[in-house]
């Protein structure tokens, strides 16, 4: 399907990489896609689409495919910002939270070790306030870092998380159960309601 894809930019015969495509909740009618910039310090990218027309996809505020010089994240218009920076070479998700009324951003992290800079694997979430992204795409804002270490350090030797993606469609009415609970619970990115009591001390 992705072979027919036509990238609506002066090279449209560039396709992007890495890609994670979503519904732009506070905006109906629109498609958002993360991707790989291409650029010198590999950042993520976001591009739209009108869901009529899904597989036309144009770079978000008028950006284009970097040219030979490979500019950084700032120089890119359709870059968002400096969570977006680095290690794109997986999923790039940008999604809309409608509980949180805001976009999460889920990319692919690095966490150094005494061994090498980026040894071990893991996720980094990003919040935007929202509603409207494209315009001030750059104020994403890192709320989370995290690796799997349950079992101590020494589990990056068995498994790591490389990559995410992102579902709204429950496969069971178990899960719609679960993921109803789960709703019910804010996630690190959204911001607590004003009529929230105040948390409790331990």
């Amino acid at each position: 399907r992705w072979a027919r894809l036509r990238w609506l930019a002066p090279t449209a015969a560039w396709l992007p990489k890495h890609v994670c495509v979503s519904r732009d909740g506070a905006h109906g009618g629109r498609l958002l896609m993360g991707y790989h910039c291409a650029n010198k310090d590999e950042s993520v990218c976001v591009a739209t689409a009108r869901e009529d027309r899904p597989l036309l996809w144009a770079p978000a505020n008028n950006g284009s495919r970097p040219g030979g010089a490979k500019p950084s994240c700032r120089d890119l218009p359709h870059c968002c910002g400096r969570p977006c920076t680095g290690h794109a070479d997986a999923y790039n998700c940008v999604r809309y939270d409608p509980a949180a009324r805001a976009f999460v951003l889920a990319k692919r992290a690095s966490f150094g070790t005494k061994r090498h800079w980026r040894e071990i694997r893991g996720v980094l979430v990003a919040r935007h306030p929202g509603p409207d992204l494209l315009p001030r795409l750059r104020e994403f804002r890192t709320v989370a870092r995290w690796y799997l270490d349950r079992e101590g350090k020494a589990e990056r030797h068995q498994r790591q998380v490389y990559a995410t993606g992102i579902s709204d469609l429950p496969t069971s009415t178990a899960e719609t159960a679960a993921d109803g609970a789960r709703a019910q619970r804010p996630a690190p990115w959204q911001a607590p309601r004003r009529d929230s009591p105040p948390p409790k001390g331990r």
